[in-house]
């Protein structure tokens, strides 16, 4: 009887040792997505004063709208307006057609500071305009006459939300209003 001699080559048995640990590990594990778990929004909210915004990463970036406070104009209403769109993405594979921008007509939505404060709920026109009209004091600035007389140069970026809920999907979007004040 013949006796068989395995010749064992211990970097190469390491090797395969690593390699079904490594198909075992991998087939073993639960495949998620590495992502938050997003929905798109289902309205567009296009901002009046915020030129190129859309055109200029508008979907990612947060629009700031600055006001210029003098000491003629500070007691004048901050007036921050806005279009809410559907889109229509029926055509998107037509070049002739592509996605219509459909103004929303009688949406709710709810304008706040950041933090919660300053609630103001409103609601879009029929050309899905919507317009808000408040204070500098409503707003958080406080000292808005001693600012405004006065000759320094000053800038306050005040955070702000648009809330709603459209077709059963609620939204919220991001932008700032930017107090600003030039030398005197």
């Amino acid at each position: 009887m013949r006796s068989l001699k395995i010749k064992m080559n211990i970097p190469g048995t390491v090797f395969l040792g690593f390699f079904f640990a490594a198909v075992v590990t991998l087939s073993a594990c639960n495949e998620e997505d590495p992502f938050v778990d997003r929905v798109e929004a289902p309205v567009l909210l296009d901002f009046d004063e915020v030129t190129g915004y859309l055109a200029s990463g508008g979907l990612t970036a947060v629009p700031s709208v600055t006001k210029t406070v003098t000491a003629a104009n500070y007691t004048n209403p901050v007036v921050l307006s806005l279009t809410v769109y559907e889109l229509d993405k029926s055509g998107i594979l037509d070049h002739t057609v592509g996605i219509d921008s459909i103004p929303v007509a009688g949406l709710k939505i709810i304008f706040s500071k950041r933090d919660g404060t300053g609630t103001v709920e409103l609601t879009s026109g029929s050309d899905g305009k919507v317009t808000l009209s408040t204070t500098w004091e409503a707003l958080g600035v406080t000292d808005v006459q001693a600012i405004a007389t006065s000759p320094p140069a000053r800038s306050i970026t005040i955070g702000v939300t648009w809330t709603g809920e459209y077709k059963g999907q609620s939204f919220a979007r991001y932008s700032q209003v930017v107090f600003s004040k030039a030398a005197s």
